[in-house]
Order: structure tokens, then sequence, then C-alpha cells
């Protein structure tokens, strides 16, 4: 869709990133949640991870990425030399103690089109999120969650306590019982 009205991947990118951002700004006190750890998978959602942790250090938060599955397709090397450049550390695994470390944690790791079940690295890293009992954000979706029926019958998904859709809400997340907001409405309907 997005090639039809003439956006590109990284333009949609830079939209999702920077209204993620605005809204992670406006809901979490940087006072309070000052240091955010972005959780980024290897698809598009994580690529929304990468450039709203460019935009929350503009903010004045402190970042740190877990990039478990780095993607190595050009896209995601620009994006990556771009936080080089801002100094934001990228790591490949983290431990509880230092994952417990974080104020605040974003779901970037699979967005929409994900099915199944999650897989190793990140089924231990959506466990290790749960288990922090910290703010958790997701973007578009909760990781892991079945939104074709709207439930949580995966038996293992990121449970958030607020959810960014970008563009449209996901039909799935009718149910979603927590806060929910519309991040980015950059494409017509």
């Amino acid at each position: 869709m997005s090639d039809d009205v003439g956006y590109t991947t990284e333009q949609l990118m830079e939209l999702a990133g920077l209204s993620v951002s605005n809204v992670i700004f406006k809901e979490y006190n940087i006072k309070k949640f000052k240091k955010i750890l972005i959780c980024c998978g290897p698809g598009n959602n994580g690529g929304d991870g990468l450039v709203s942790a460019r935009h929350l250090k503009e903010f004045g938060y402190d970042i740190k990425i877990i990039y478990p599955k780095i993607n190595n397709k050009l896209l995601f090397t620009k994006l990556l030399k771009l936080l080089e450049h801002y100094q934001i550390p990228v790591v490949q695994s983290i431990t509880q103690e230092e994952l417990n470390q974080h104020d605040l944690i974003i779901d970037a790791i699979f967005g929409f089109s994900f099915k199944g079940e999650p897989r190793n690295p990140f089924d231990e890293l959506i466990r290790m999120i749960n288990k922090s009992n910290k703010a958790v954000i997701s973007i578009d979706v909760p990781s892991g969650y079945n939104i074709n029926i709207g439930d949580t019958t995966n038996s293992l998904y990121v449970d958030s306590e607020m959810n960014i859709s970008l563009m449209l809400p996901k039909e799935g997340l009718k149910n979603y019982k927590k806060k929910h907001y519309l991040g980015g409405r950059f494409l017509p309907t």
C-alpha cells in the first residue's frame, strides 16, 4: 500500500518512529523513565524501533537497543550507522539483570504480520520482558499477540501496558484492554 501512494519504506519508518517517540514523550516523564531499552526484531517493526531510538535520544532519554538478529539489508545498515553517530549502544544479547536496569521497555520485536509462536532468541527475550515488572510499550501490536483473532491464544506474547498502533488500529486489537494510541495516520484510508 505504501508504494501506491508514493511513500518509501524508509519514509514510513521515519514517520512511525517519530509518532512512537512523540507518544512516549507525552506519556512517560523523562525524569521518571530516563533509561529506555528498545527490543528490536529483524523486520520492519524492528526498524520502527531503531528509528524511535534516535528520536527519543533527541528528546533526552538514555537509550539502549537489544537487537538479537541484525538485519543486513541496506536500509537497516543505514539505520545502525545513524545510531552509531548518536552513540546509542546496540547489543545482541542481554541478561535479566541488565534488562531490569531500564525504566521503560519498548517492544519492537514483531509486527502485525508475525504468525506462530516466537522462537529463539526472541522467546527468551519476551519472557525476560514479561518478568521485568517494568513499564512496557508495544509498537503496532504486542509481539506474539494473535492479531487475527484478537486474543492471546499464543502461550507467549509481550504483556505490554500500552500499544501504539501505526496507521490504523488492527482489527485483532479491538479486545485489547490496556492503553492504546493511534501513533500516526500517514496513509489515506
